[in-house]
């Protein structure tokens, strides 16, 4: 009984002393081991840049006449106006093929095919930033020589360019480029083309058929070069700011 009595007083006073002690440093161990809250992160934000737009200018070439109609000729030797503006817009053509970064390039005809003008302007109009026509000159003197560039003002006003700064433009490089005399610019307000189409429009005469000297010229395939080189360059400079009227 004894020893019953005396582990019973150990008993009582170990609950008495001990017992709140070690509940508090429970309950503080349960305070210190409680977990935040869980957050779900945000998605970091990516630094990742937009792909930037591709932006060039499309340029539609317009090798003048073909098919049934054969626009100027001579008889002695016997040429058409349309195979010289063809072979001149297909070298031009293929020189724009490689400068894919700042144009790209359609013709109205790509062989010996009637395309009505109705239907050049209608490609010009839906297609094509700015519009390039290419011809050769005639003249009752056999003196006449020399390019000349024709415009008219029927471009929309959202238009990074006129016509006549086109033509300005697209005359200078080819009469740099060939050497040839320079008729200038000129505003015409007769020529289907130019009267009907709202794309900025030129059209060039490379040189006469009737200049003997000339027409030797135009028959030559380095001539051909220089002008295809000349007209290039223009399109090029004008396909520049059709870029930055972009960005």
């Amino acid at each position: 009984m004894l020893i019953i009595s005396i582990l019973s007083l150990i008993f009582l006073l170990y609950t008495c002393y001990f017992a709140p002690a070690r509940g508090a440093a429970e309950v503080l161990t349960e305070r210190t081991e409680v977990s935040p809250p869980s957050v779900t992160p945000s998605p970091s934000p990516t630094n990742t840049p937009s792909p930037k737009p591709i932006i060039y200018a499309n340029v539609l070439i317009d090798p003048g006449h073909g098919g049934d109609d054969y626009g100027a000729e001579v008889e002695s030797p016997s040429i058409n106006e349309k195979i010289l503006n063809m072979t001149i817009a297909s070298r031009l053509y293929e020189l724009l093929r490689r400068d894919s970064e700042k144009v790209r390039v359609s013709m109205t005809r790509y062989g010996e095919t009637t395309v009505s003008r109705p239907r050049r302007v209608e490609i010009a109009n839906e297609t094509a930033d700015f519009f390039i026509s290419i011809h050769c000159n005639t003249s009752e003197s056999s003196l006449a020589r020399g390019i000349s560039t024709y415009f008219q003002t029927h471009e929309g006003v959202d238009k990074p360019f006129t016509s006549e700064e086109l033509a300005e433009v697209i005359q200078r490089t080819t009469v740099e480029s060939t050497g040839a005399r320079d008729r200038g610019i000129q505003y015409d307000a007769e020529l289907y083309l130019l009267n009907h189409t709202t794309t900025p429009t030129a059209l060039i005469e490379v040189g006469y058929l009737t200049n003997p000297e000339e027409l030797q010229l135009l028959l030559d395939d380095d001539y051909v070069d220089l002008l295809a080189e000349g007209l290039r360059k223009g399109i090029l400079e004008m396909a520049d700011r059709v870029i930055a009227s972009h960005k």
